[in-house]
């Protein structure tokens, strides 16, 4: 099934293609939630399954799953690169993170 999104929704550019993946309204606008339900209702039913395959395939970039990843991601390169800067700083040597942190 094609989506309609509010355009007050963060990710509504992310997930909206008009014609693609659904349409896009806006929640404070009657006019404008009309005309995306009238625009849903007439796409054909060949038009809404190929919408619809085409919103499975971009949601799968906005799954919580997805979004853990890139998470865990971001925090082992931060980690990563804040072990690269005190080796930088104190020289390579053997001491544990806790031990560098006294010295500092």
């Amino acid at each position: 099934m094609p989506a309609i999104v509010s355009t007050h929704c963060g990710c509504f550019p992310e997930l909206i293609n008009h014609k693609d993946t659904g349409f896009s309204m806006d929640p404070l606008d009657i006019e404008s939630m009309t005309q995306a339900l009238f625009k849903m209702e007439r796409t054909t039913a060949s038009e809404r399954e190929a919408m619809g395959r085409q919103c499975v395939e971009v949601i799968q970039d906005h799954r919580p799953e997805t979004w853990a990843s890139h998470v865990r991601t971001v925090i082992m390169n931060s980690i990563a690169s804040d072990r690269k800067a005190r080796i930088r700083l104190h020289g390579n040597d053997e001491r544990s993170d806790d031990q560098i942190e006294e010295r500092s």
